[in-house]
């Protein structure tokens, strides 16, 4: 984000060809305004662009605070952005973040899957165990099946 804001702020681009492109291209999404940076969100909407450090207390802030639900990855990151805020790396810091979380680690959804292969059984087992041999044979339906 400093080559983006040096490039929006006095026109300096880096050496590189290749580096300078990306950052020329990548900037058109990004607008300075009272020398903050701006990303330009979905619906035109400014989104204020913070430091990493900023944003895992923002994010910090939001799943674990007074109101905090202990939400999910992603849904911490859209509550940061519908909040104004963006910055990179949302997404990995916000699932390390839950991933580091106590709380929900141990209120997570637990794994109900046995630890060893399922059997199968075969069809012809239930009958013999409730004895269906003793019913006799069972009425034809009325198509004669």
């Amino acid at each position: 984000m400093d080559n983006i804001r040096n490039y929006l702020k006095e026109k300096i681009l880096p050496e590189d060809d290749a580096t300078a492109e990306r950052i020329a291209r990548q900037s058109k999404r990004y607008a300075m305004v009272d020398a903050d940076l701006y990303r330009r969100g979905t619906g035109r909407v400014f989104l204020r662009c913070t430091s990493r450090e900023e944003g895992g207390k923002l994010l910090a802030d939001i799943h674990e605070g007074e109101c905090g639900s202990h939400s999910s990855s992603r849904t911490l990151v859209g509550k940061a952005f519908r909040q104004g805020f963006y910055w990179p790396t949302a997404l990995q810091d916000a699932a390390e973040l839950v991933r580091r979380c106590r709380a929900c680690q141990f209120h997570a959804k637990q794994i109900h899957q046995p630890a060893q292969a399922l059997h199968s059984i075969p069809l012809s087992w239930p009958f013999a165990v409730l004895g269906a041999r003793n019913f006799g044979t069972f009425p034809k339906s009325h198509r004669g099946l």
